[in-house]
């Protein structure tokens, strides 16, 4: 049975990136030749050391880099295909970022800062705050929703940045060391709801870590090595409704 090409997020075919020589160095091949194919709502791991070109693939992905060649489709976004200002209309609606360092703003609250993707699509005001309240409870932040991030730990401002990455229903979230500055507990529970994002949002995410245990969560793990992608092994992610994922942190 023939798979349907709509049934994939992510479809990545002979992808390689080269940035140009400086001076006397020679050119750098950052990828070479990946290829891999994500199925909607599905959850991928990649590891690999630094250098390896983990970042390079998750860039190219967000749209914040081009391929020099092969073809990179997201969820039928063919973006070596896309103009500048297209591929910015993609990185609004198609994506969701999360980043080791949170990334959020100091000066706005907690549902300010999962409003801000909103603002970029020029979402009526009512509907960012109903969206931000919703996503906000459902990551467990309804009590700390009017607090700014120097106000919250790292568990409770990756939880909002979890809650800002899903603010435009994007059909991928690329998350680059999401637990990276997390304690245990905060890494736990981080990964308890990367996994319910894919399980009740249906969302598909791309998660590139150092940390055995988020690899262990996602249902296929890859490694880079100077540039080359390979399977390393399927998982069988627990359903985050059979744990306790409301561990508050302190």
């Amino acid at each position: 049975m023939s798979e349907d090409p709509q049934d994939y997020a992510i479809s990545l075919d002979k992808v390689s990136k080269e940035y140009p020589a400086h001076g006397k160095n020679d050119a750098v091949t950052a990828l070479r030749e990946v290829t891999v194919h994500v199925r909607k709502g599905r959850s991928i791991a990649i590891r690999g050391d630094s250098g390896s070109g983990k970042s390079t693939l998750l860039n190219i992905l967000g749209g914040l880099d081009v391929a020099t060649s092969g073809n990179v489709v997201v969820d039928g976004w063919d973006l070596g295909a896309m103009s500048e200002a297209e591929l910015t209309r993609y990185r609004a609606e198609a994506v969701g970022f999360v980043f080791q360092a949170y990334n959020l703003l100091p000066e706005l609250t907690a549902s300010e800062n999962v409003q801000l993707p909103m603002e970029a699509l020029d979402k009526p005001r009512p509907d960012r705050s109903a969206r931000a309240q919703e996503l906000l409870a459902s990551v467990g932040m309804t009590p700390r929703a009017r607090h700014k991030p120097g106000q919250l730990s790292g568990g409770e401002q990756q939880r909002v940045a979890i809650a800002r990455a899903l603010a435009n229903d994007p059909t991928i979230i690329l998350a680059d060391e999401p637990t990276g500055n997390l304690d245990q507990r905060s890494r736990r529970a981080v990964i308890q709801l990367l996994r319910k994002v894919t399980v009740e949002f249906g969302t598909t995410v791309v998660v590139v870590t150092h940390d055995p245990s988020v690899a262990g969560s996602c249902e296929k793990e890859y490694r880079i090595r100077e540039g080359k992608l390979r399977w390393l092994a399927d998982h069988q992610p627990v359903d985050p409704s059979e744990t306790d994922e409301d561990d508050d942190d302190d």
